[in-house]
């Protein structure tokens, strides 16, 4: 349910069984769920629970023939939808005798009327008729006409032309007979009550060899005959006159199967009768398990209305190939039911685009590719398809643990896909290790920061190979190591020369950025400066590394004056020479 996020406006879960004494109780224990009702109700749909007979002709006997128990039934069935909120109920009460149809039509005369007064409304699901004569047991239970008249919708389920217990397998719906049920319907029961119903299930009989069954059917949904079909040998065919597919096979154990079922496809041209019976309802028996293709058909009717039935388009499962093997990208169902097929395209995934149906192409890489078809028909409806194509060798591998210097990763390549199988693992790790033959599992530690692009190489037993790569960063999470070099003692008008060479960081490199003290800055490991008066100065050495962290070192610097002190000698007035 919780896939239909539209196109559903009302629902009706199978949650009660009606008892011969006109009780009702649920039939499962999941019966008027409070977070499901919620969900629906969030979706905007109506709740509408189907009330079972569970196949008992006995309890439809006792509701006719025995007014008191008919009112407790009626009683019953409204506490239930109005305690629960209910919009109505649906009544579908099978294996109705055709002696009981009058009293049945009453009934839902009296149950109508009870229901009318509070506001709630009655569906009522009848088996497939064809005319007011049909009165053969099943059928003949139900007047049409009556029930029309009293009942807010009649769902009519026209399907079981061949049922689980019938003698010769066959489709459960033809298109012909289906339109032979609804202009019957049409003229029977007022246009705008109509509700055409829908199979979305199959009939799996064992059957001989002239096609009669040997016993009761299994009911199949499309996501067990999906599963079926994948299986090596199965096709799915067509039966142009039901407009229905099929499958025929043997099993195991020799027997021989006919599964009869209902999908998107047929969906579609019962679409096309109810378009052009002007019917405005349709009910699908039942959702879950169905063809999820149902659901995207029914969204786009919903948006755009009938006058155009979009294309159908199927492209099959999912493929595989080797690369460099041309590759039929298919096989490809698509036509328009009411019209015709006006652009195809493809994109192969690989950069190729192709205009046929089904192209022929090959993958030069292994490797997963994404290929998608869009179909246009006349009336610009497009329909898209997506399917993968796996090329092998297909290496590819993940890896687990946390990307830093000093931890273990482990790489696992065992995901890696060939059509044959994989013979040879080796690992290029980025940091210059390669590991050869090593295994699809291997374990490594990074003992420096960085990105590291890892290749797997692969080589399946037939020699083909492939490589898929990965790149790996593993953080910088060390300030680099700055080294100014010693404290220096010069002369003033001196050129200095200062040496940052012994920096170093675990990336490798370190950017060096000088600051001195008169405001000038210089980059570089090797730097020259001149001190001009002399004196004491600090000068800053700031390391930068290629993930951005920085931290710092000082050179202290004397800086002597070269200057030759100044002689001052004092001359007397008067030299006297000699004695006198």
């Amino acid at each position: 349910m919780k896939d239909w996020k539209d196109g559903l406006d009302e629902i009706s879960p199978y949650w009660y069984y009606a008892l011969e004494n006109g009780t009702v109780i649920p039939s499962h224990n999941d019966t008027a769920n409070r977070d499901f009702i919620i969900h629906c109700r969030s979706m905007g749909m109506a709740i509408v629970p189907m009330i079972s007979n569970n196949h008992d002709t006995n309890v439809v006997s006792s509701l006719i023939n025995n007014p008191e128990i008919q009112q407790i039934h009626i009683q019953e069935l409204l506490n239930v939808t109005i305690v629960n909120g209910f919009e109505g109920v649906d009544i579908n009460y099978e294996n109705i005798l055709t002696s009981m149809k009058d009293g049945y039509s009453e009934f839902i005369h009296n149950l109508s009327a009870a229901f009318h007064s509070k506001g709630k409304i009655i569906r009522v699901s009848v088996f497939p008729k064809v005319s007011d004569d049909e009165d053969r047991e099943g059928p003949g239970g139900y007047d049409y006409r009556k029930i029309g008249q009293y009942a807010d919708s009649v769902r009519v389920m026209a399907y079981n032309l061949h049922w689980s217990s019938s003698v010769r397998a066959g489709p459960i719906t033809s298109y012909d007979w289906v339109g032979t049920v609804i202009n019957y319907s049409v003229d029977a029961i007022p246009l705008e009550k109509i509700s055409l119903g829908i199979p979305l299930f199959g009939y799996d009989w064992i059957v001989d060899r002239s096609g009669r069954t040997l016993e009761i059917a299994e009911n199949r949904s499309f996501t067990y005959i999906s599963s079926l079909l994948r299986e090596p040998g199965m096709e799915r065919r067509w039966n142009g006159t039901s407009r229905t597919p099929y499958i025929s096979y043997e099993d195991s154990r020799g027997r021989l199967h006919s599964i009869h079922y209902n999908d998107a496809e047929s969906l579609l041209h019962e679409l096309l009768l109810v378009r052009d019976f002007g019917i405005s309802r349709i009910s699908l028996w039942r959702i879950g398990g169905e063809d999820p293709l149902v659901r995207e058909y029914l969204d786009i009717v919903s948006d755009r209305g009938l006058s155009n039935i979009p294309p159908y388009v199927n492209i099959g499962y999912d493929q595989k190939e080797m690369k460099g093997t041309p590759l039929r990208l298919g096989p490809v169902r698509a036509y328009d039911i009411d019209g015709v097929l006006s652009d195809i395209r493809w994109d192969v995934g690989d950069g190729g685009y192709s205009t046929l149906l089904e192209p022929e192409v090959v993958y030069r890489k292994g490797g997963i590719y994404n290929a998608f078809l869009n179909i246009t028909d006349n009336m610009g409806c497009t329909i898209s398809r997506h399917k993968t194509v796996t090329v092998s060798p297909a290496p590819v591998f993940e890896f687990t643990g946390e990307p830093r210097v000093g931890y273990e990763l482990s790489f696992d390549g065992s995901g890696s896909f060939d059509l044959f199988e994989i013979v040879s693992y080796s690992w290029k790790m980025g940091d210059g290790t390669y590991l050869y033959h090593a295994g699809p599992r291997i374990n490594h530690t990074y003992s420096r920061p960085g990105n590291f692009t890892v290749i797997l190489t692969v080589i399946d037993s037939r020699g083909y190979t492939d490589t898929y790569s990965m790149t790996i960063s593993v953080p910088d999470e060390e300030a680099p190591l700055v080294d100014g070099g010693p404290d220096l003692v010069v002369w003033e008008d001196t050129d200095v020369t200062f040496d940052g060479r012994g920096s170093s960081d675990n990336s490798g490199s370190v950017e060096l950025r000088w600051e001195f003290p008169d405001g000038s800055v210089k980059d570089g490991y090797v730097v020259k400066h001149v001190f001009s008066e002399p004196g004491s100065y600090i000068v800053n050495v700031i390391g930068t590394d290629s993930s951005g962290r920085t931290s710092k070192d000082v050179v202290h610097v004397l800086v002597k004056d070269k200057t030759p002190p100044e002689i001052l000698v004092k001359h007397p007035k008067r030299i006297i020479l000699g004695g006198g």
